[in-house]
C-alpha cells in the first residue's frame, strides 16, 4: 500500500485539491455601508445657438427643447434620393452655421410629420416657429450656407 509520504503523485493531488478548494471557497463579503442619497439633478434645458444638424427620430425631448434659441429646419430625407443624400453629407462633413438648427427627418418612416407640413417629396425644408407651426418651405439647398440664406441668418 502507498501512502501519500511516500508518492510525489500522492502530494501532488493533495496540494491540488487544496488549492482548488480554496480557490472555489465563496469568500464573505461585507455590503457597503449605506449612502446618504443625494437628490437626483435637475436636468433642465439650456438654450444653445451654436448650430447643428440632429437626427429628429433619436432627438430627446430636452434636446429638442435646448435648441428653441435657434431658427428650426425640417429637413424631409430619404436613403433613395441621390440629392438627399449628397446634401445629408455635406451637413454632416461641413455642419450649419451658428443659430440654426437643422433635424434631418426620414420621410419614409415618418409620413405623419411629412402631412402634417404638406410634404410631398424629399429634398424638401420647412422652416419652424418655437410652437412647430410651419413658416416656410423650400427645396434645392445643398449646405448650411444656402440653408442659412434662405432663413435670412
Amino acid at each position: 500500500m502507498t501512502t501519500v509520504g511516500r508518492n510525489p503523485l500522492g502530494w501532488l493531488l493533495v496540494a491540488s485539491l487544496a488549492i482548488g478548494g480554496c480557490a472555489a471557497a465563496p469568500r464573505a463579503t461585507t455590503p457597503p455601508a449605506p449612502r446618504a442619497s443625494a437628490p437626483a439633478p435637475v436636468l433642465s434645458p439650456i438654450a444653445s445657438t451654436t448650430g447643428a444638424y440632429l437626427d429628429f427620430a433619436t432627438c430627446d425631448p430636452l434636446t429638442l427643447h435646448s435648441r428653441t434659441g435657434t431658427t428650426q429646419i425640417y429637413f424631409f430625407y430619404a436613403d433613395d434620393c441621390a440629392w438627399c443624400t449628397a446634401t445629408d453629407a455635406e451637413l454632416l462633413a461641413h455642419g450649419v452655421p451658428d443659430g440654426i438648427t437643422v433635424f434631418r427627418v426620414d420621410l419614409p418612416s415618418m409620413p405623419e410629420l411629412a402631412d402634417r407640413y404638406g410634404v410631398t417629396a424629399p429634398g424638401t425644408f420647412v422652416q419652424v416657429d418655437p410652437s412647430g407651426a410651419k413658416v416656410r418651405s423650400w427645396t434645392g439647398s445643398r449646405d448650411g450656407t444656402e440653408i442659412a440664406a434662405e432663413v435670412g441668418d
